[in-house]
Parts: C-alpha cells; sequence; structure tokens
C-alpha cells in the first residue's frame, strides 16, 4: 500500500499544486487516505507529506489522524515524522494525542 501511495504522490507532483486535501486511497476497513500536494517538499529522491486519514470508526475519541511522513523513492522506505491524532474528521479541531 504504501508503495501505491508513493505512486499517487509522485503522480500529482507533476501537476499544478492545490490548497486543498486530494484524496488518494481508501482501506479496506473504510480509512480514507488524504495528502496536501502543495505542501510536498521535495529534497533530491526525499518527499515529506502531510498526510489526513479520516477513520472509518472513531476509536477511544478519535476520528482523524493528521501527519507528516517522509517517502525515501530511491530505496521506497517510508517513516513517520510527526503528526497529532484528532477528535473530527478531515482533521478538525485541536488535538487528543501528539504521535
Amino acid at each position: 500500500m504504501i508503495v501505491r501511495l508513493l505512486m499517487v504522490m509522485l503522480l500529482l507532483m507533476s501537476r499544478p499544486a492545490w490548497a486543498e486535501w486530494v484524496r488518494v486511497t481508501e482501506t479496506i476497513d473504510g480509512d480514507v487516505y488524504y495528502v496536501d500536494p502543495a505542501a510536498i517538499k521535495k529534497d533530491d529522491h526525499f518527499r515529506r507529506v502531510w498526510l489526513l486519514i479520516n477513520l472509518a470508526k472513531a476509536q477511544e475519541g478519535i476520528a482523524s489522524i493528521r501527519s507528516i511522513d517522509e517517502f525515501d523513492c530511491r530505496e521506497k522506505r517510508t517513516r513517520h515524522a510527526s503528526g497529532a491524532r484528532l477528535p473530527r474528521t478531515n482533521g478538525a479541531r485541536r488535538a487528543c494525542h501528539d504521535l
């Protein structure tokens, strides 16, 4: 799934930037992933990306997750840089917990 997400993000980078979240994929459980193409940062073969995940079912008061993830396009690796768990969908409201 990470490779699929990476490929979609690379395609988005070749187009003009939008100032809104763009739906990327939906998991089998119904969680929906979005990316902010205007906030993608390039550094050689690395990409730093803002992700928003709307959970299909809120868990322990958490309805969405907003995070910054880093992708190594050469080695096809990813790592989580930072993020927050949020009580409403679409990243609304203040964070319940930092990741």
